[in-house]
């Protein structure tokens, strides 16, 4: 017998919109009429780059003009996180590198004819190396993290999307719009039409 907690979390768990097309004239037709319908948040499936769907999901974004002022708004409310765990990385390999060069010279001192103990050279070079070591491992793993790889979740998907369809998934749908979501999808043509639970991205 499943337990209440289960059932709960089945029932309540978000409902996805997801169709398959055999076109991409019918796709970015789909695309249209469903951010016409308030759709906004789509997900699409593509085999191959099509730049009519990438402008279809950018059409209602402000043209980017190019200044000083609007290059420092992108930096300032960039949603490429990569870079944080990049930096997180390096300063985590150059704080492993003064800790293992400064402790191992202040633990174990050899003088060396009235040479500095803390010589300044081969700790910049090792710090140099376990910087970029980390600032790459960082990268790496910031990658995996934001990516979500590998997943454990249940994921919407179609594996036609990779091979000869495209896919439009709709998130967040509630009972009230599914029916217009079907028929905006079927008079565009869509081959397949289901409803799936998981995770999008």
């Amino acid at each position: 017998m499943t337990p209440a907690s289960e059932v709960a979390a089945v029932e309540t768990e978000a409902k996805r919109m997801m169709g398959l097309f055999e076109y991409a004239d019918d796709t970015v037709d789909a695309i249209h009429e469903l951010k016409n319908a308030g759709f906004d948040d789509l997900v699409v499936f593509s085999p191959i780059p099509v730049h009519e769907i990438e402008h279809a999901l950018e059409h209602d974004q402000k043209k980017f003009i190019w200044s000083v002022k609007s290059i420092i708004e992108v930096v300032r409310n960039r949603n490429f996180h990569v870079l944080r765990f990049t930096l997180i990385g390096m300063v985590g390999g150059v704080s492993a590198a003064l800790l293992l060069t400064f402790g191992t010279a202040l633990n174990w001192p050899i003088p060396q004819g009235g040479m500095p103990i803390i010589a300044l050279p081969p700790i910049g070079l090792i710090t140099y190396e376990l910087g970029s070591l980390g600032a790459a491992l960082g990268t790496i793993g910031g990658f995996m993290y934001l990516s979500w790889l590998p997943t454990m979740k249940d994921e919407v998907y179609d594996e036609a999307v990779g091979s000869d369809k495209f896919g439009i998934a709709v998130k967040e749908v509630d009972p009230g719009t599914i029916e217009v979501v079907r028929n905006i999808m079927t008079e565009c043509h869509a081959v397949s039409i289901e409803e799936k639970t998981g995770a999008l991205r």
